[in-house]
């Protein structure tokens, strides 16, 4: 009959919309744990086109509380995890850029669900930190805890899942310090990827206070200077 034809016809027709968006790919530009490939591939095990790449006007910023550090109980104000600020034109963030499926967008939005996604222009770059060419990719940015609340999560039901029964305090904070674990695992992916990202790691991520940068803040630190010091050189 015609409306099993018109049936089928839609559903061929579904069929290819979903196949040309699988195929679809977006560039994603990673700039914490996942600058390092194998830990981009936990979350997009079909990614490609690994590269390194820059971002003009950002930087990297400890300001996020990390609601999994606050899950297992730990009694520091070490919960911070990063998220990226505006900055000054000339400011360039160091990072990693790899193309994945756009339909799995998804999962990016779910790893990263305080982070508002934009697309922003990047270049990608040679060991040298030369251009090598240029191009426009996703970027997960720093939100706020209104828009968090009212745009990402919408309802106080969801907001409660994934925040509220564990921590009832304020998502972005300036009194904050890195996350001990996280911080380690970012350093040693930004080793991974050269010396200059590396560099660029310690000297272009800040503190909660938008200030003071990570390598001030290990230096400030005996203990940690000397752990950060001895991991960096086993890797």
């Amino acid at each position: 009959s015609s409306r099993v034809l018109w049936t089928l016809a839609v559903t061929q027709l579904q069929k290819k919309r979903c196949k040309k968006m699988a195929e679809e790919t977006v560039t994603v530009l990673a700039y914490g744990r996942m600058i390092d490939e194998c830990m981009a591939k936990r979350t997009f095990p079909k990614l490609s086109n690994f590269r390194k790449a820059t971002v003009k006007g950002w930087k990297r910023c400890f300001n996020l509380v990390a609601v999994s550090a606050l899950q297992k109980g730990i009694p520091t104000l070490e919960i911070a995890m990063l998220s990226v600020i505006p900055a000054s034109a000339d400011s360039v963030l160091y990072c990693s850029a790899f193309d994945v499926p756009k339909a799995r967008l998804d999962d990016l939005l779910e790893r990263h669900h305080e982070l508002k996604m934009i697309e922003v222009p990047f270049t990608d770059v040679d060991d040298k930190g030369e251009v090598v060419s240029s191009g426009t990719g996703v970027l997960s940015v720093a939100t706020s805890d209104e828009w968090y609340k009212t745009e990402r999560c919408v309802t106080d039901e969801e907001y409660h899942k994934r925040v509220g029964q564990y921590y009832d305090g304020a998502l972005w904070r300036k009194d904050i310090f890195p996350s001990k674990n996280y911080m380690k695992t970012c350093l040693i992916s930004a080793q991974l990827l050269g010396e200059a990202f590396l560099t660029n790691f310690l000297d272009h991520t800040f503190l909660g206070d938008e200030v003071t940068t990570l390598r001030t803040y290990i230096k400030s630190r005996l203990d940690l200077r000397q752990e950060v010091h001895d991991l960096l050189l086993s890797c």
